[in-house]
C-alpha cells in the first residue's frame, strides 16, 4: 500500500483517497491505524519524524567501534603470545562475530 501525507498533515490512501485514521479506542500511545472515509480530517493528520535513521547511525558507529577494539586486541595478542594463542583467539573472535 502507498500513502500520500499531505502539505496540511493530512494521511491518505494513494489509491483510494481515503484518510487513515485511528481505530478507537486507542490503547495508550499505540494504536491501530485504518482506512475510512468516515474520518475526521482532525483525527487523520500525522506528523512526518525522522524515523530511526539516527538510532542506525548510532549502531553502526557502535559496531564499527566494537570491532576496532577486537582488532587492536588481537594485534596485542599477536606481538605478546605469537602464533598459538593468537589462532584461538582469532578463531573465538570470529565466532563470536
Amino acid at each position: 500500500m502507498q500513502f500520500t501525507l499531505s502539505a496540511d498533515g493530512i494521511l491518505k490512501h494513494h489509491c483510494s483517497g481515503k484518510m487513515i485514521c485511528p481505530r478507537k479506542p486507542a490503547k495508550g500511545k499505540w494504536c491501530e491505524l485504518m482506512i475510512s472515509n468516515r474520518c475526521h480530517p482532525q483525527d487523520a493528520k500525522f506528523e512526518r519524524t525522522a524515523g530511526r535513521t539516527k538510532i542506525l547511525l548510532l549502531d553502526v558507529l557502535v559496531l564499527v567501534v566494537v570491532v576496532v577494539v577486537l582488532l587492536l586486541v588481537f594485534l596485542v595478542l599477536l606481538l605478546v603470545f605469537r602464533v598459538v594463542v593468537v589462532v584461538v583467539v582469532a578463531v573465538l573472535l570470529l565466532l563470536l562475530l
